[in-house]
């Protein structure tokens, strides 16, 4: 029984028509896995940039006080800030 497993290994071994195929397959995964996560982490950096930008742009407008000029609800707040994002 090992002897048969020994003799098949050693066939596949020296065979070499799919070597194309598996070497692909073993460089494949991981190079997928990588571009995926690349953007998916590009993909978080632009939205916390994004948000980051809405709520510096809200709160600039709370600190200078244009809120309070135009008698902004805190909703209407909210709402300029999603407008933003």
């Amino acid at each position: 029984m090992r002897a048969r497993w020994l003799k098949a290994f050693k066939r596949f071994a020296r065979e070499k028509s799919g070597a194309a195929a598996l070497e692909f397959a073993m460089v494949a995964i991981p190079f997928f896995l990588l571009t995926f996560g690349l953007a998916e982490v590009a993909m978080i950096g632009f939205t916390q940039t994004t948000l980051d930008y809405a709520v510096s742009e809200t709160a600039r407008e709370i600190r200078t006080g244009a809120t309070q000029t135009n008698r902004a609800t805190s909703g209407a707040v909210k709402q300029g800030a999603v407008r933003r994002a």
